[in-house]
C-alpha cells in the first residue's frame, strides 16, 4: 500500500512539472511583456544557432546525393555517345564499300573479320564466308583503301586471309605513274619494299603502287600502297624501294572478297545445298 501511495505521488508530481514547464512555455511565447520579448528572441537566436549546423549537414547530404546522380548520368551520356559514335563511323565504312562496290567491275563478296589467328606478325584473319559463298583458295581479298591478301584457307562458312602482313608471297606491281613493273613483299615488322625495280627509273616518294595482273590472284588494277622514300635501297638484283600499305591491317573489320563468276552460286543452288 505504501509503495502505492508512493508512485501515485510521483507520478502526481510529473504531471505538475509538466503542466508548469508547458503553462511557462506558453507564457513565454503568447505574452507581450517586453522582458519576456527579450528572453524569446534570445532563445531563438540560440536555437537558430544549434539547428544551422545540423541544416548544414542535411544540405551537404543533398549535395553528394546530386552529384552521386549526375555523375551516374554523366556516364550514361558518355555511353551513349560513344555508342553513337561508333555507329556513326560503322555507317560511313559500310557506305564506303557500299559505293566502291558499285563503281567496281570485279564481283566482291562482302566478309567481315571474326578473328585474328596466330601471333600480330602473322597477318592471318577469319572471315564470316566460305565456299558456299562462291570464296575460292588463293581468292583476292580487298578494301576501297586496297589490297589486303588472299585466301589461304575454305571451309563451307568460313575463310582465311593471309594478308600482306608476315607470309612470304609477293604481288606482281606496276608503279602507277611511270608503268615499271616489281614485286611488292613484306620484309620485316612495319616494313614493305619494291624490288626489281630498273637502276637509275624515275621513282619518286609518294608514287603509288597498284597490282599488275599478273597471274591469276590479284585482279590488276588494285591499289597496294605507296612509294615512301626518295632514295632507293641497294640491292643484287635493281632497286629495292621502301613502300607503305594503303590498307590498316590492324583495324580490318570488314573486306571483300573478289570471286570468279563461275563460282558465284544462285540462290536457288544456295537453298538446294542447305536444304541438304
Amino acid at each position: 500500500m505504501r509503495a502505492n501511495r508512493f508512485q501515485r505521488s510521483h507520478t502526481q508530481e510529473w504531471l505538475v512539472l509538466a503542466f508548469a514547464v508547458g503553462l511557462s512555455l506558453t507564457l513565454l511565447f503568447f505574452s507581450k511583456h517586453t522582458g519576456v520579448t527579450i528572453i524569446r528572441g534570445e532563445l531563438a537566436d540560440v536555437v537558430s544557432i544549434v539547428t544551422r549546423p545540423l541544416s548544414r549537414v542535411g544540405n551537404l547530404f543533398n549535395m553528394w546525393q546530386d552529384y552521386d546522380d549526375l555523375r551516374s548520368r554523366a556516364m550514361e551520356l558518355s555511353l551513349e555517345n560513344s555508342m553513337l559514335r561508333d555507329a556513326i563511323l560503322e555507317n560511313e565504312r559500310l557506305r564506303s564499300m557500299l559505293e566502291f562496290k558499285e563503281r567496281s567491275e570485279l564481283k566482291l563478296k562482302p566478309a567481315s573479320v571474326i578473328a585474328r589467328t596466330g601471333t600480330g606478325v602473322s597477318g592471318r584473319m577469319r572471315l564470316d564466308v566460305g565456299g558456299r559463298d562462291g570464296v575460292q583458295l588463293n581468292s583476292a581479298v580487298i578494301t576501297p583503301h586496297g589490297l589486303v591478301g588472299k585466301i589461304a584457307e575454305v571451309s563451307e562458312r568460313t575463310s582465311l586471309v593471309h594478308t600482306l602482313v608476315g607470309n612470304s608471297y609477293g604481288v606482281s606491281v606496276i608503279l602507277e605513274r611511270t608503268r615499271m613493273t616489281g614485286i611488292m613483299r613484306w620484309t620485316a615488322p612495319g616494313k614493305w619494299v619494291v624490288l626489281g625495280l630498273p637502276t637509275g627509273a624515275d621513282i619518286r616518294r609518294g608514287d603509288v603502287v597498284v597490282s599488275s595482273g599478273a597471274g591469276s590472284v590479284f585482279p590488276k588494277g588494285i591499289r597496294a600502297g605507296i612509294i615512301a622514300d626518295s632514295t632507293a635501297i641497294g640491292a643484287s638484283y635493281g632497286q629495292t624501294w621502301l613502300v607503305v600499305p594503303l590498307v590498316d591491317f590492324s583495324t580490318l573489320e570488314e573486306v571483300f572478297v573478289v570471286v570468279k563468276d563461275d563460282s558465284l552460286l544462285t540462290d536457288n543452288d544456295n537453298q538446294a545445298g542447305e536444304s541438304q
